[in-house]
């Protein structure tokens, strides 16, 4: 008598085999993900510690007639560079060492909590880096809130402070890194 598989044998045996490969698949595509997530976060933690130290190096060479504010450094961090005027606009700024990434000082102020003094030696920095893969020529933060889709989101609309909430949102999420980094400033204005 030959002995074999019954169809119902090679059905269940296929059915089993397909689970089992489906899982293996799908723990797959997530490590993949997983895996490009963190190379990305790497990258975004790596370009903000770049900033930090580019900002850092400027930082106390101002003109000869004294300091600049605090405040004067929002916008790309480099108060010699500036002008108040870009601190209201909510652009982001390419880092052009690393296509693809933008970034933003979002805040300055002094060790006392003061974004006026311009004697303040020891400044708190908050930095905004965003991976931006699209070819923009220009990044602003009501892009940002449109690709998150934030913009119709009521407690979007009603923050005070938008682009502190949008920082919040995407950094929470893993699209962006804040950086707060503590910025020395060599007093050149004082030899």
């Amino acid at each position: 008598m030959r002995r074999g598989f019954t169809l119902i044998e090679l059905l269940v045996a296929s059915g089993v085999f397909l689970f089992g490969f489906t899982a293996a698949l799908g723990l797959f595509l997530i490590g993949t993900r997983a895996r490009a997530q963190a190379d990305g976060m790497l990258r975004l933690s790596l370009a903000a510690s770049s900033i930090v130290e580019e900002i850092r190096l400027e930082a106390g060479r101002e003109t000869p007639v004294g300091p600049y504010k605090p405040s004067e450094y929002l916008g790309d961090g480099f108060a010699a560079i500036t002008s108040p005027d870009d601190a209201a606009d909510p652009a982001l700024y390419p880092y052009a060492p690393q296509p693809g990434i933008w970034y933003r000082v979002i805040g300055c102020v002094d060790e006392k909590g003061d974004p006026e003094d311009k004697l303040a030696t020891a400044l708190r920095v908050d930095l905004l880096v965003v991976w931006n893969p699209l070819p923009d020529p220009t990044l602003s933060q009501d892009e940002l809130a449109r690709r998150q889709r934030l913009a119709s989101k009521p407690e979007y609309t009603a923050a005070t402070d938008k682009l502190q909430f949008l920082a919040d949102f995407m950094a929470k999420r893993g699209f962006a890194v804040r950086e707060t980094a503590w910025i020395i400033r060599k007093p050149s204005w004082e030899r």
